[in-house]
């Protein structure tokens, strides 16, 4: 029993509620990213005469963009904090959106893709990634689990009814109202959202059992000097087989 209490700490209302935003970010990241090439972009094509293959091709090369800066977030977070680019991404993809939404010329709305898939890398490979380790370092996998179902939900709720709205009030409105949307979620988030479980009054995983442990461990860790420099990993065989080999597999 005790072991069945352990497993669902993670359920507490206040872990369970990091869960649900875990699970938000994915949805929003997804939307504007994968969620926008069969859906909003042969509408946005067909209103305003834009090549739809070439707005599909080039959003393919914004993501290999946009896993280039996932690094350049990462060493940002380890910096100022990852709340903080998590937030400063939710704010910049609600900008995004309404860019996307207002603009007539086809350039600034291919400027506007590339930022979607930068922006979505800020707060969910680093926001969402930090977040999910930082209060769940024992239970990450499940709470993963169920925190990606945000982007199973974008294919049910957004993949098949984006268009309706496009083609009834415009994209315009219909990209405003997704922007703001976006900037609510920042606002929950800078208000409701602990970087730590202990800024909550609560405890990783939400189990006070082995804490000493897992202080013991972030010690280590921190304390921890790495032979391994940037230099070091690039002439090293392994790394480029690990970059080509996950590259091709997205």
């Amino acid at each position: 029993m005790e072991n069945k209490v352990k497993k669902a700490s993670w359920l507490k209302p206040k872990q369970l509620w990091i869960v649900i935003y875990a699970g938000i970010l994915f949805f929003g990241a997804t939307i504007l990213v994968a969620g926008m090439t069969n859906t909003a972009f042969p509408i946005f094509g067909q209103l305003r005469n834009w090549d739809y293959s070439v707005l599909v091709m080039l959003s393919g090369v914004a993501m290999f963009v946009s896993a280039a800066t996932g690094i350049l977030f990462g060493q940002l977070a380890l910096k100022i904090g990852f709340k903080k680019v998590m937030i400063g991404g939710l704010i910049g993809m609600a900008i995004v959106s309404v860019v996307m939404g207002l603009t007539t010329s086809m350039g600034l709305f291919i400027v506007a893709i590339f930022c979607a898939n930068i922006f979505a890398t800020a707060f969910q490979n680093v926001g969402v990634s930090s977040l999910v380790n930082t209060w769940f370092p024992r239970t990450k996998g499940i709470v993963l689990g169920w925190a990606t179902m945000g982007i199973i939900l974008s294919d049910i709720l957004w993949s098949p009814n984006i268009p309706k709205p496009m083609l009834s009030i415009g994209p315009e409105k219909t990209f405003t109202i997704v922007g703001a949307c976006y900037l609510v979620i920042a606002i929950v988030g800078i208000i409701f959202v602990k970087s730590t479980p202990e800024q909550a009054n609560t405890y990783p995983d939400g189990d006070p059992t082995g804490i000493e442990d897992l202080q013991a461990n972030l010690k280590a860790l921190q304390e921890y000097k790495s032979p391994w420099t940037i230099g070091k990993l690039l002439k090293t065989s392994r790394t480029w087989q690990i970059i080509f080999g996950w590259g091709l597999l997205w």
